[in-house]
């Protein structure tokens, strides 16, 4: 998700929201506590934000929307890639 960090739980929640029963939610987030500011990619000039979140913060947002079976995964940075660790997170709403 590209958001701002106040972003991250009134999404999630509206998200959980329109999931039917037993719908699985999946996303991903960039791990960190910092604003990196990027001029370019892949070559290309660009004006980007990438905007890093807690692993901590992004799961209690989880779990406050009322999802459930919370699974989630950290990995390490990819070379060709942004060099950030990434949270993959599945979740369920009951």
């Amino acid at each position: 998700m590209h958001l701002a960090g106040s972003e991250v739980g009134p999404t999630i929640e509206r998200l959980a929201g329109i999931l039917a029963p037993g719908g699985v939610l999946a996303f991903s987030v960039h791990l960190g506590s910092e604003i990196r500011h990027s001029q370019e990619w892949f070559g290309a000039p660009v004006n980007l934000d990438f905007v890093l979140h807690e692993r901590d913060r992004a799961l209690s947002a989880v779990g406050a929307a009322g999802l459930t079976d919370i699974e989630w995964y950290v990995r390490s940075p990819h070379t060709a890639e942004v060099a950030t660790e990434r949270l993959y997170v599945v979740a369920r709403r009951n």
